[in-house]
């Protein structure tokens, strides 16, 4: 099968002339005097460049059995297909919707092996090749940008010994390969395709979109070595939200959370997590502009939104760097300090005791409606906060604790101030947590009622057996009594029975509680604390009973004890790392130290 036209025959040498690699012209450009068709005329198809659409019913399926095999990575089919057109032109065709060729495809799926077969097969054919590696799909991305895309190195470096120029050339929107790359948050394609490009390539507004880029996707360790080539980067904004780089970081909890990072940056990587090194980097260059405060405040205070994000190692940081910055204030007159106490981020109320002398002065300020830090601690913490316990007893004990702890660094005289609304810290409190407080009760009276529910009826059960087995051992010889495996039966159900009944009074003494917000900072939690330690303890031992029972009625020697011994430790084993996490969520809300106890980093 040939196309109609073709001017290609086996065997014929290819034409050496350079190929016309123009973009598709447009409509209006064929319509117009002068459009010369032929400029765009491949010598050794004798197609039309920008005419790639099959127009034989036959020639669709083959496009379409082709486009199976190189989504697949099938190059024996594919090979075949290609095979049937003696000029290979259908490898130039588009093969499926959005204008995509074989290597489009096979690039960005992406299969190494075919595309490396793919380029092979063109090796007499070096200006078809080219030409096949320069063909732009329907967004203007050539094969070359979808395997950078893709983050396949292997495919990138193959292209490349074919046509080098292909790193410089354009994507879709006149993106480089190198801002795909990044994009896509593929950071060794990245650092590669950045480690091959010399200036004025990629040029200065194109590598600015790469950086920003960067510190979308994560690549921070990149977006480090770009800006140490490019200092003026950090003055720079980006032109979807008109925010400097620092402005994103702000917004980025996770970027400081440290990662391995590319060959490229290792230099980086050894000064610490590449987000901290890229902050520093960043904070050296936009302080020594004079127009250093307005960029910190343009469009917003970047160290507040870092506090509404919960980045509070962004705000510790910059705060090491440059301490001055804890006098900044956003607009309701709050510092960093007093936002950081209403957003609940502990790490950078912990900064008060390092500020040394002034650290009353900011304590004693207040905001545009005379509320003290104690009032802004008695606002109800943010979702994101509160959501980080797992009940709404918890959620009101961390309160109440953040509350506490505010109270206790303040000056007395601070703790019953009012505010512009005539109220109290106290009552400040008392009217946000309402309803987290109805919440809170209603949560420890259910937990409470559900473990109440076990440990009854592991009581009765238990006490049933120990009366039977009382009664029942004055008809049983002196042998059988003294039996070790009976004597540690007898053990074992009086420590479940006693330590459930201790777990049962415990989760009474919740029931009957009178639930006022005193009780939720520490006794109602360690008592529910205490009372499933206690349950836990009796179910240990009642699991010890029922398997002992087994010992004693087919002996030691017997296997089926020891089976059963080991599904009783099965279950124990579910239970335990059931109730683990529970259990050691409320030890550490219930045993913590002051969330303002200063760190010793």
């Amino acid at each position: 099968m040939s196309f109609p036209g073709s001017t290609f025959h086996p065997g014929s040498t290819p034409g050496t002339q350079e190929i016309n690699t123009a973009d598709t012209p447009s409509a209006e450009h064929r319509r117009s005097a002068n459009f010369n068709p032929d400029d765009y005329i491949i010598p050794w198809v004798g197609l039309p460049s920008f005419d790639r659409e099959p127009h034989s019913d036959e020639m669709k399926q083959s496009c379409n059995r082709l486009y199976k095999a190189a989504v697949k990575g099938d190059w024996i089919m594919a090979k075949q297909i290609i095979n049937e057109d003696e000029t290979n032109s259908i490898l130039g065709l588009n093969i499926t919707y959005g204008k995509y060729t074989t290597l489009h495809v096979a690039a960005g799926a992406p299969h190494v092996h075919f595309v490396n077969q793919l380029l092979e097969m063109m090796a007499t054919r070096p200006e078809y090749r080219k030409y096949l590696l320069r063909l732009k799909d329907g967004r203007g991305n050539t094969a070359f940008c979808l395997a950078a895309a893709a983050g396949s190195i292997e495919i990138i470096k193959t292209m490349m010994a074919h046509d080098p120029s292909l790193q410089g050339r354009l994507g879709g929107e006149g993106k480089t390969p190198l801002y795909m790359a990044t994009l896509f948050g593929h950071e060794q394609m990245a650092s590669y395709l950045y480690g091959l490009y010399v200036e004025p390539v990629p040029r200065g507004e194109d590598l600015l979109g790469v950086f920003f880029s960067c510190i979308n996707t994560g690549l921070y360790g990149l977006a480090a070595e770009v800006l140490r080539q490019h200092p003026s980067f950090a003055l720079k904004r980006d032109a979807e939200h008109s925010k400097t780089a620092l402005h994103l970081l702000a917004e980025k909890p996770s970027a400081f959370t440290c990662r391995p990072s590319s060959e490229i940056c290792m230099r980086l990587e050894r000064r610490g997590c590449p987000a901290h090194a890229l902050v520093k980097a960043l904070w050296r260059s936009v302080t020594t502009n004079e127009e250093f405060a307005e960029l910190v405040k343009t469009p917003t205070h970047l160290l507040f939104d870092a506090l509404k994000s919960g980045n509070s190692e962004f705000v510790t940081t910059l705060v090491h760097y440059y301490p001055a910055l804890l006098w900044e204030k956003d607009s309701e007159n709050h510092t960093i300090i007093h936002a950081a106490v209403s957003l609940r981020q502990a790490n950078v109320c912990k900064l008060i005791h390092e500020i040394g002398l002034i650290k009353n002065v900011i304590l004693a300020l207040k905001d545009d409606r005379k509320n003290t830090m104690l009032h802004l601690a008695a606002r109800l913490a943010p979702k994101s906060q509160l959501n980080k316990w797992s009940g709404a007893a918890l959620r009101m004990q961390h309160e109440l604790k953040w509350f506490e702890d505010v109270k206790r660094i303040l000056p007395p005289s601070y703790i019953d101030m009012k505010n512009s609304d005539d109220q109290t810290a106290q009552e400040v409190f008392s009217s946000a947590h309402a309803e987290l407080l109805k919440e809170a009760e209603k949560w420890m009276n259910d937990a409470a009622k559900s473990c109440m529910v076990v440990s009854s009826l592991l009581v009765s059960a238990l006490f049933t057996t120990g009366i039977t087995v009382a009664l029942g051992g004055n008809n049983s010889s002196d042998h059988h009594l003294k039996r070790v495996s009976y004597q540690f039966f007898i053990i074992s159900d009086a420590v479940a029975l006693f330590m459930g009944l201790i777990a049962t009074l415990m989760f009474f003494y919740i029931l009957t509680s009178r639930y006022a917000e005193k009780d939720f900072l520490e006794d109602l939690p360690s008592k529910l604390l205490k009372g499933l330690i206690f349950l836990f303890i009796s179910i240990i031992a009642l699991m010890t009973t029922f398997s002992t029972v087994f010992f004693i009625a087919y002996g030691v020697k017997n296997a089926l004890p020891y089976l059963v011994l080991l599904s009783a430790g099965v279950a124990l084993v579910v239970f335990f790392k059931l109730l683990l996490p529970f259990g050691q969520e409320i030890r550490a809300s219930t045993t913590s130290k002051s969330l303002f106890e200063p760190s010793h980093n």
